[in-house]
């Protein structure tokens, strides 16, 4: 590599750690409110029933809980948990913070996997109806970021199916068709459905390289207790369930 080549690279490099000092910036006061709300309401215990409220007022306390709301902001703690040394605004009080409030998620997370009653009706949200594409994805990741395990659930796979059904429902290759219109899922939502998809992906990868097994796969046979026929997760030609 010549010189002027390694200037333009350390260029770039300079340029674009401006422009993430700038997002940081941006995400600086709602990050804070967001940790010092979730410490203030996610006490005591993990339990599946406490949640984020949907919003916050001074005059009136909100009754109606929506699991879409209270998973998006358990997946943004998450994320700030995951990413925190590079924030240099988070303070050992809020890091403490951040601490206990992974440890939480990741406790109610167990509950939330496996929940006592209909996976349907917890999946449900009174905005974006029952098993929507985003708090599926906002669910899925919650349940991937406490425990990759918890994803192969029964909210992990309600919630996996949830996400494929809006990503693959709108063509159909077999039947050369279309059943919708694609444009009716925002490239945001698209977002969140493959985003944990493909960190589910990276992580069976990882775990086939670590153990030298052969990549889960969902591609079945009609015997293998009715799975997808047509879904491959970890890249592999093998025909058999996950786990």
């Amino acid at each position: 590599m010549s010189g002027a080549e390694h200037a333009t690279i350390e260029q770039e490099l300079a340029y674009w750690r401006e422009q993430l000092k700038k997002v940081d910036a941006v995400l600086t006061a709602p990050s804070l409110t967001l940790i010092t709300l979730a410490n203030h309401f996610l006490t005591g215990d993990p339990d599946a029933k406490t949640r984020m409220p949907s919003w916050i007022s001074d005059s009136e306390v909100p009754r109606q809980t929506s699991l879409l709301v209270h998973a998006l902001c358990c997946s943004t703690l998450q994320r700030l948990w995951r990413d925190r040394r590079r924030f240099d605004w988070l303070g050992k009080r809020q890091t403490q913070h951040l601490m206990r409030l992974k440890d939480w998620i990741a406790g109610s997370s167990m509950l939330l996997a496996d929940p006592s009653s209909d996976v349907r009706a917890l999946l449900s949200d009174p905005v974006f109806g029952s098993v929507n594409p985003l708090s599926a994805g906002e669910v899925f990741w919650n349940l991937l970021n406490a425990a990759e395990n918890r994803t192969f659930s029964a909210t992990g796979f309600v919630a996996l199916a949830g996400m494929l059904w809006s990503l693959f429902a709108t063509h159909s290759a077999d039947e050369n068709e279309s059943f919708q219109d694609a444009r009716t899922l925002a490239a945001s939502i698209t977002a969140k459905c493959l985003q944990p998809i493909k960190e589910l992906q990276v992580t069976i990868r990882m775990r086939r390289a670590s153990t030298g097994k052969s990549a889960p796969s969902a591609e079945t046979s009609k015997t293998d207790r009715g799975w997808p026929r047509s879904l491959t997760i970890g890249g592999s030609s093998r025909a058999r369930p996950i786990g």
